[in-house]
């Protein structure tokens, strides 16, 4: 379903069908105690998930797009911070000062 009726081919697409809301601004999408998104959900997403796009579990389809996501290598993941390598790769003070003096030629 994610693929054929939504289109997601990228973890981009994913990660959108991920972060779909209900009609309360920020909260995230409701599924119900038997842990099976809501069929008849009336958010606007799912609404029109159900009908222009024949969804026809969109609580489910959204779950699943998080579980992709939350699955994929925290380097491909964006919901992660990426990890600034910058200071690791930096060179030390001493090398900077090193990398300042001329070099000597015999």
């Amino acid at each position: 379903c994610l693929r054929v009726n939504h289109g997601a081919n990228t973890m981009a697409d994913a990660f959108t069908i991920a972060q779909h809301r209900t009609l309360v601004a920020r909260k995230p999408h409701q599924i119900n105690p038997s842990r099976i998104g809501q069929k008849n959900c009336g958010c606007p997403s799912c609404y029109q998930d159900r009908t222009l796009l024949k969804c026809e579990h969109p609580g489910n389809f959204v779950e699943t797009a998080k579980r992709l996501v939350n699955s994929t290598l925290p380097k491909w993941n964006p919901t992660t911070p990426n990890v600034d390598l910058g200071e690791e790769l930096a060179l030390s003070e001493e090398k900077r000062e090193l990398n300042n003096q001329p070099i000597e030629v015999d």
